[in-house]
């Protein structure tokens, strides 16, 4: 079964889309989770419930393929223990860093988290994607935009 352009276009649109609502959800956790760290609970303890109750949605979103994921490769299940012990790791950390600066300082610093995946990509899947030129300048002008916006944090 051959996959067409128009398949392909589209599976990419979708992929897009989902990017944009992971930015807007990733940024409206951040706002809440400043208000969270500076008021209500500590970091850790902000992000356990953060990561319980977002565990909590996901099983209930994947509840359809639970069977046939469960069929899958044990090294399938240690990679996804590993994303998931680096993602929690990922936003106990952000929320440290929301616990202790400016919420306009540390997102930036956290968005900045595709240049470390391009990184890794370039390193661990050189057969799976290609990292290319249009890539990497587009990644210096977002470490250029991420440092002109803490610069003018402290400057402005």
């Amino acid at each position: 079964m051959a996959i067409t352009n128009d398949k392909i276009k589209k599976q990419i649109y979708i992929g897009l889309a989902s990017a944009l609502a992971a930015a807007a959800a990733y940024g409206a956790t951040q706002t809440i989770a400043r208000s969270i760290v500076t008021g209500t609970a500590p970091a850790s303890v902000s992000a356990t419930w953060t990561i319980f109750f977002g565990m909590i949605f996901l099983f209930f979103m994947s509840l359809n393929n639970i069977k046939t994921d469960m069929k899958a490769p044990k090294k399938a299940f240690l990679m996804m223990g590993l994303a998931g012990i680096f993602s929690s790791f990922g936003v106990f950390f952000m929320f440290s860093a929301l616990s202790n600066a400016p919420v306009t300082v540390a997102s930036p610093i956290g968005a900045i988290n595709p240049l470390v995946a391009m990184a890794l990509t370039h390193i661990f899947l050189q057969k799976l994607e290609r990292v290319t030129i249009q890539m990497v300048a587009g990644s210096v002008l977002v470490l250029l935009g991420v440092t002109m916006v803490i610069l003018g944090r402290f400057t402005g």
